[in-house]
């Protein structure tokens, strides 16, 4: 070994097979290099040696100096994962907070309207059609539409990435205004059909999908 040679030392001839078993033994930097390490003396056969050459041990892994280990979190860039630091429980708190207390609040108007008066049919298609559009008068997040003209006139902002397919923007108020027609249809007959009571376990559950949407209103169009 190279780094192993004394000012005094000497490449001595000695066979491969030698040098490499010394080297992989004790190391290439404690192989003991000197005048006295002949291939007679170790009981080689003859064939194995080199002769007529001076010949230095081949440089191994425990020559080169260690490299320092890079700290990454000296520099304060080792952050949490993504997906750890990317949750906001709080937020998600409050949205669910928001989510119970507008259905809260929409149930205890149909307990009590039921309480009062049996509604006519003519005014259930209307009350249901009104919720499946402005559900997010209860709600106590601000779940408006998005604003069209900070958004040069998209339904989304600029920097959203939206597949070609999308369908262009005059698509949407028809096919909003189609599934609301669909609900109130879908909730006037579940209402004859649980007995002309609004309280009722499908109808709540309607108004639940609702006010979950309008939470989503408000982190996509405001938040």
């Amino acid at each position: 070994c190279p780094n192993s040679m004394g000012p005094t030392s000497r490449p001595v001839r000695m066979s491969r097979t030698a040098v490499w078993g010394q080297s992989q033994a004790v190391g290439c930097r404690s192989l003991p290099v000197s005048s006295s390490l002949t291939p007679m003396g170790l009981g080689l056969p003859r064939k194995l040696q080199l002769r007529g050459a001076r010949f230095a041990a081949p440089p191994c892994a425990l020559c080169a100096e260690p490299k320092p280990i890079e700290d990454s979190s000296s520099d304060g860039s080792d952050s949490a994962p993504p997906s750890e630091a990317a949750i906001d429980w709080l937020a998600i708190g409050k949205y669910k907070l928001a989510v119970v207390t507008q259905v809260g609040l929409i149930a205890a108007l149909f307990r009590a309207t039921d309480a009062l008066v049996t509604l006519r049919a003519p005014l259930v298609w209307p009350l249901f059609f009104f919720l499946s559009l402005r559900s997010r008068i209860f709600s106590p997040l601000p779940a408006s539409r998005p604003n069209r003209s900070a958004q040069n006139g998209n339904a989304t902002p600029v920097e959203t990435k939206r597949p070609s397919w999308t369908p262009p923007g005059i698509a949407f108020p028809i096919i909003w205004l189609s599934i609301s027609v669909l609900r109130a249809t879908s909730s006037l007959l579940v209402w004859r059909a649980c007995g002309r009571v609004l309280f009722t376990p499908p109808l709540l559950f309607l108004i639940l999908h609702l006010c979950i949407g309008d939470a989503w209103n408000c982190i996509t169009n405001i938040e």
